[in-house]
C-alpha cells in the first residue's frame, strides 16, 4: 500500500506530463490526470498512517525533507500552469 510503486496503463503514464514523471512529483501527477478527466477520482479514510519524516530521520532532516518534496511537487505543479499559460 505504500511502497511508491504504481501499475498504470500506458496510455495514462502518456498523459501525464513530463515534469511529473520524477521523484515525488508521480503520485501527484497521477492526481491530477484523474481529476482532470473527472473521473475514479477521491478519497477514502484507511486505518493506516505513514511514519511522519522528523519521526523517522529526526525534526532537522525530516523537517528539510517534507520541505523538499513538498516544493518538489509545487514546482511541478507550477510548470504545468506555465505550459497552459503559453498556449
Amino acid at each position: 500500500m505504500n511502497s511508491g510503486e504504481r501499475a498504470v496503463r500506458r496510455e495514462l503514464w502518456n498523459e501525464l506530463p513530463e515534469h511529473f514523471k520524477y521523484r515525488y512529483r508521480v503520485e501527484a501527477g497521477l492526481n491530477f490526470i484523474a481529476k482532470r478527466r473527472g473521473n475514479g477520482y477521491g478519497w477514502e479514510k484507511f486505518e493506516y498512517y505513514q511514519t511522519l519524516k522528523e519521526k523517522k530521520y529526526g525534526f532537522l532532516k525530516g523537517t528539510l525533507l517534507r520541505w523538499w518534496m513538498n516544493l518538489d511537487v509545487a514546482y511541478a505543479y507550477l510548470l504545468t500552469i506555465f505550459q497552459r499559460l503559453k498556449r
